[in-house]
């Protein structure tokens, strides 16, 4: 007989029921009826982006121009000027990946099984010439 709005209190005829009902769903959800075709069809909003700083990011190059001191560093300078990853320089040279890794990084040394190997993709012998030592001649 008497509704809240929302609910009803004793008893309505069917057409009011319905319409308290509606009302009562337009209040929960209120992207029904009118409002929802308006906004599929775009009219009347106007989309608000807020202003977010935005910063582009890539990978730098690889700095090739220094002087390499140990057989890890000439590895690892060459391996950058040919642009091939450690995975790349491993399957060259029979290894695995993380040991070219040690070796770029002088945590260990190559085996010299190994050596010619890794002068063939310097291109070079990267060791300077051996020096005797002062006072001893061959």
């Amino acid at each position: 007989m008497v509704g809240d709005g929302f609910g009803q209190v004793g008893r309505t005829d069917g057409r009011r029921a319905v319409e308290i009902g509606q009302r009562a769903r337009d209040f929960q959800n209120p992207m029904t009826g009118a409002r929802r075709q308006r906004v599929a069809a775009g009219a009347g909003f106007i989309a608000l982006l807020q202003f977010a700083p935005i910063r582009l990011k890539t990978l730098k190059p690889k700095e090739t121009d220094f002087e390499p001191h140990t057989l890890g560093e000439h590895l690892r300078k060459r391996r950058l000027e040919l642009k091939l990853t450690r995975k790349e320089v491993a399957d060259l040279l029979g290894v695995n990946a993380w040991t070219i890794l040690n070796w770029e990084k002088s945590l260990t040394e190559a085996p010299m099984a190994s050596i010619p190997a890794i002068a063939r993709l310097l291109g070079c012998y990267p060791f300077s010439e051996v020096k005797p030592l002062s006072g001893h001649s061959h």
